[in-house]
C-alpha cells in the first residue's frame, strides 16, 4: 500500500530512506534521533552532518544511511511548538522530507511524527498534519510512505471523535452476532428484515436509499462491473479512486477484471474511496460475497464513519487503531 501507519522500530525498516527528526545543527538528539545515530554509526553519520552544518526549520537535507538498512537518512527540522501557529512550518518539514525522498528516487520512506515530545506539538496534531501532507503528496506522486508511531504509545485520536465512535460501538456492537445474509441486496425487503444494526444516521450519508428499479436493473452485474459503473456514475477517474483507497495500480488493475475476488477490507476501502452511502456499501459488499457484521467491531466502526458521510480513510484507520482493530489497506 502507498501509505501505511505502523508502530515498528524506524531503524529496523528496510526502506529507501528513513527520516531523522533533526535539530537545525543536525547534531544527534534524543529519542528517535538517538536511535538513528546509534544504528547508523555515530562517527560516520556525525561527520556527514557536520559537513552539511545546518538545516533551517521546515527544510530537509540528506546523508547516506551508513549502518542502517535504509540507503539514505533524510534529516528534517520541525518547529518548536509554542503558540499553535507553527502548523505551516511543521507541514513544510513533512513536505520537504517527502520531496527529497522523491528527488532521490528512494521508492519508499519511513517517517516518524515530527515536533512531538519535548518540542511540544501534541501527537494528534502532528499526526493529522502528517496525514494531510502525505495524502496531498500521493495525489501527485508515487511513493511508499510508512508513518511510524512510537512503539510504546497507542494511536492518537481526538477525544471528541473517540467518544462518538465509542458510543456507536456500545450501541451497535453485538459480540457473537452473525453476519447478515449476502444473497440479496441490502435494500431489499429480506435484507431490511435481517438488518441487525441500523445506521445511526442513514440520512447523513448522501444519496439515501436507492429506488427498487435501480436495484433490480443492476441485480446480475459482477463486482468488477459494479465497480466500473460506480466510478463512471460518480464522475471519478480510476486514479482518484485507487489513490483515495490507498491502493496501488497493479491491484486496481486486477479488480477491473471479471472473476477477480477481492478481500473484504479491499472492498471496504473502495466503498470509502467511492464515497458510497450505507445502502450502496451493503450492495457493493454483497457483489463480492461479503456483508457488514454486528459481531465485528471493525465493521461497526467502519459503518459509523460511512453513516456519518465521513470518507477519510486515514481518519477511519486512526479509529480502528484506537480500538485495537487492524487498519484497512494494511
Amino acid at each position: 500500500m502507498p501509505f501505511v501507519v505502523t508502530r515498528e522500530r524506524l531503524v529496523s525498516l528496510r526502506v529507501g530512506a528513513v527520516v531523522n527528526p533533526a535539530s537545525p545543527s543536525l547534531a544527534a538528539m534524543d529519542g528517535v534521533s538517538a536511535e538513528i545515530f546509534n544504528a547508523a554509526g555515530q562517527r560516520r553519520l556525525g561527520a556527514a552532518c557536520r559537513r552539511i552544518g545546518y538545516c533551517e526549520t521546515g527544510r530537509a537535507v540528506l546523508t547516506r544511511g551508513y549502518g542502517l538498512r535504509a540507503k539514505y537518512i533524510i534529516h528534517t527540522v520541525g518547529p518548536i511548538w509554542r503558540s499553535g501557529d507553527e502548523i505551516e512550518p511543521l507541514a513544510s518539514a513533512y513536505r520537504s522530507a517527502l520531496d527529497l525522498a522523491l528527488e532521490r528516487d528512494c521508492g519508499s520512506v519511513a517517517i516518524p511524527l515530527l515536533s512531538v515530545g519535548k518540542y511540544g506539538c501534541p501527537s494528534e496534531v502532528s499526526l493529522k498534519i502528517a496525514c494531510q501532507v502525505i495524502c496531498t503528496f500521493l495525489e501527485e506522486h508515487d511513493l511508499t510512505i510508512l508513518l511510524v508511531l512510537p512503539e510504546e504509545s497507542g494511536p492518537v485520536l481526538e477525544d471528541e471523535l473517540f467518544r462518538a465512535v465509542q458510543s456507536y460501538v456500545d450501541e451497535h456492537f453485538r459480540p457473537g452476532g452473525t453476519t447478515a445474509p449476502t444473497a440479496c441486496p441490502a435494500s431489499s425487503p429480506m435484507a431490511a428484515a435481517t438488518d441487525l444494526f441500523p445506521p445511526l444516521s442513514q440520512a447523513a450519508a448522501s444519496g439515501g436509499r436507492r429506488a427498487l428499479a435501480d436495484v433490480l436493473r443492476n441485480l446480475d452485474e459482477s463486482f468488477s462491473r459494479m465497480l466500473l459503473r460506480l466510478i463512471d456514475e460518480k464522475g471519478y477517474t480510476d486514479a482518484e479512486v485507487y489513490k483515495r483507497a490507498n491502493m496501488d495500480r497493479k491491484l486496481f488493475s486486477k479488480l477491473r477484471r471479471d472473476g477477480y475476488v477481492p478481500s473484504k477490507p479491499t472492498v471496504l476501502t473502495l466503498a470509502i474511496a467511492l464515497r458510497l452511502n450505507l445502502d450502496e456499501t451493503h450492495d457493493f459488499l454483497a457483489r463480492a460475497g461479503y456483508a457488514l457484521s454486528p459481531g465485528s467491531k471493525s465493521d461497526v466502526i467502519v459503518e459509523y464513519f460511512i453513516s456519518q458521510g465521513s470518507f477519510d480513510l486515514f481518519e477511519i484507520n486512526e479509529a480502528l487503531f484506537a480500538f485495537d482493530q487492524k487498519p484497512l489497506g494494511v
